[in-house]
């Protein structure tokens, strides 16, 4: 879902389950070591077929 570049970052915390952003953010800063803004970016210069 997060990586989906049509899906806003708050739409992918809602359909997780995060009742707010701030706590999505810093679940997916803790899991990865970036912003979810950040995390999207790096994964799709790593893999950018995936997520199309």
């Amino acid at each position: 879902m997060l990586l989906l570049p049509s899906t806003l970052v708050s739409e992918a915390a809602e359909q997780t389950g995060f009742a707010d952003l701030c706590c999505f953010s810093r679940a997916i800063k803790k899991q990865h070591g970036l912003s979810p803004q950040s995390y999207r970016k790096q994964s799709a210069q790593a893999n950018p077929e995936s997520i199309y």
